[in-house]
């Protein structure tokens, strides 16, 4: 799998945060926002077994989130792949969605 630019994911993501204010506390630290990135933990593999993740979020043009707290040990499912007309080529995986960003 190679990565070619942007995820989807990303420039969704870019595009909510163009247009959002920024907020000040008046009195308070100035501290960037700590954003949360996906995070692939675990693969669901042919034979309905567990593996460790062998790709990183970034080798992937798209990423669904299918199911918040999928279960409650693993996180988030979560669809990766790359060709929209050939998704089965992609993988399920559980981990972080966290804010969706790669």
């Amino acid at each position: 799998m190679k990565g070619r630019g942007q995820s989807t994911v990303l420039k969704r993501f870019s595009a909510l945060t163009n247009n959002m204010s920024k907020v000040i506390i008046i009195g308070g630290a100035d501290e960037a926002p700590k954003i949360k990135k996906i995070q692939f933990k675990e693969c669901l593999v042919e034979s309905n077994s567990l593996e460790p993740a062998a790709f990183q979020p970034c080798h992937f043009q798209y990423i669904e989130l299918i199911c918040k707290n999928y279960t409650l040990s693993a996180g988030d499912l979560m669809f990766a792949y790359d060709d929209p007309e050939v998704r089965e080529d992609g993988f399920l995986f559980l981990g972080d969605f966290g804010d969706g960003i790669i």
